[in-house]
């Protein structure tokens, strides 16, 4: 048996966003994998930095 329930357009809405957000965040990788991926990026900024300078003087 199975029984219907009514449930108004934003409500359904705000279930649907709330699961797809919550099935984005699920396949999001965790720190350990992150930092597995990208272990050190503590000099990215001076890098990017000096990127940025040298295509600007091009």
């Amino acid at each position: 048996m199975s029984e219907r329930t009514e449930v108004s357009f934003d409500a359904a809405l705000m279930m649907a966003l709330r699961a797809d957000a919550q099935k984005e965040l699920d396949e999001l990788p965790t720190p350990a994998q992150l930092k597995e991926r990208y272990p050190d990026t503590s000099r990215w900024d001076a890098r990017l930095k000096a990127a940025l300078h040298k295509r600007r003087r091009c």
